[in-house]
């Protein structure tokens, strides 16, 4: 998922911004995950139920590699040089 996201990332940026390409990674990953949800919560077989998860969430890592991207991408355009250290190692710590 890791390389079909860098691919839709790279496409996205041929026609849209970096802050439009966050947004809709972002949208992609929530109704991706939301099928899973559903499947859980409506399902009354459990292949169903396996088969709604394995559908949402393998699908929802490519929109968030595209946020992730779009974030990192952000980061290097706003954040001046001198500071990127500083808030680096404070969202590595939130992270961690």
């Amino acid at each position: 998922s890791g390389l079909m996201g860098t691919f839709c990332f790279v496409l996205l940026q041929r026609f849209t911004s970096v802050e439009s390409s966050l947004l809709i990674g972002l949208l992609f990953q929530f109704s991706c995950i939301s099928i899973a949800i559903i499947g859980v919560l409506l399902a009354r077989n459990p292949l169903m139920t396996a088969t709604l998860m394995i559908v949402g969430v393998i699908p929802s890592r490519i929109g968030l590699w595209v946020a992730d991207l779009a974030t990192i991408q952000l980061f290097q355009r706003t954040v001046d040089e001198d500071l990127r250290g500083r808030v680096g190692g404070v969202q590595t710590s939130i992270s961690s």
